[in-house]
């Protein structure tokens, strides 16, 4: 590739350049500098709430063990193991009831919540846990 020579570099056409600068329209400069004055600056946080806090409840957990109200539910009947799952549940008509299960001999058991240490047959569990239309 050849090097243009200074006599074709002058048929060459330049654009003409942008001023540096341009004009704005009358009164532009007085109405911005009156605007930031006025103007309240942008916040970076919410305000904070002036009310106290609510009180939140615990909840409850399904690792903290409920105190065992039903007597005969501490060990297991068949094996005297203390390693035992419990879950109290309601039966539909209303009854309070609590599941055992042992985790040893895996023996299992239903008890009556009302203070008694009854022992429920399976029978009784599922007859009252049935509604009657």
């Amino acid at each position: 590739m050849t090097r243009p020579d200074a006599a074709s570099s002058d048929a060459l056409v330049l654009a003409p350049a942008l001023p540096a600068t341009f004009t704005a329209p009358d009164g532009a400069v007085v109405a911005a500098r009156s605007a930031t004055k006025t103007a309240r600056a942008i916040p970076t946080q919410r305000a904070r709430s002036r009310r106290a806090a609510a009180v939140c409840t615990p909840l409850g957990s399904i690792t903290t063990a409920p105190a065992r109200t039903a007597p005969g539910t501490c060990v297991c009947g068949e094996c005297a193991s203390a390693a035992l799952t419990h879950l109290q549940i309601t039966l539909t008509d209303g009854t309070p009831v609590v599941f055992v299960s042992c985790h040893d001999c895996e023996h299992t058991g239903w008890f009556a919540l009302d203070g008694t240490g009854r022992t429920l047959t399976l029978e009784d569990v599922l007859g009252s846990a049935t509604n009657v239309r």
